[in-house]
């Protein structure tokens, strides 16, 4: 009893039946000429590469590929979204800080020139003599 395994194009899948083989008579092939049967004729290894058995494979396999991309795509969108949050975060807290070192900036240099002033007031005194 041998096994004949075949491709189900629909399903895309192998079937394997079980056949009797029969003891084939001798068939003279000068006698019949042309009409022989290659001896490999229903040998059919690369039945998935069939065009029709190829198409819907490779319609499945790219079906499958977009839906994945598409779903890494919209987790990186999510993830972009919220490193879009962060940087506005991020540069709202700089400006923060920057506004606020300007204006230390501002009360530093007030106070160095209030400072330089008085201590010019105090030297301009005691360097001047009094006022008889």
């Amino acid at each position: 009893m041998a096994e004949k395994i075949e491709f189900d194009p629909k399903t895309q899948t192998k079937a394997e039946t079980k056949a009797e083989t029969k003891a084939e008579p001798k068939v003279d092939t000068q006698a019949q000429g042309s009409a022989q049967q290659p001896p490999f004729a229903t040998f059919a290894p690369f039945t998935f590469m069939q065009p029709h058995v190829a198409s819907a494979a490779w319609t499945k396999w790219m079906t499958e590929s977009v839906g994945r991309m598409t779903a890494a795509y919209e987790e990186l969108a999510k993830v972009e979204a919220r490193t879009v949050v962060q940087a506005h975060q991020a540069v709202d807290e700089m400006a923060r800080v920057m506004k606020a070192t300007v204006d230390y900036t501002a009360q530093l240099s007030a106070e160095l020139r209030r400072l330089s002033l008085e201590t010019a007031k105090k030297t301009a005194e005691h360097l001047t003599p009094p006022v008889a």
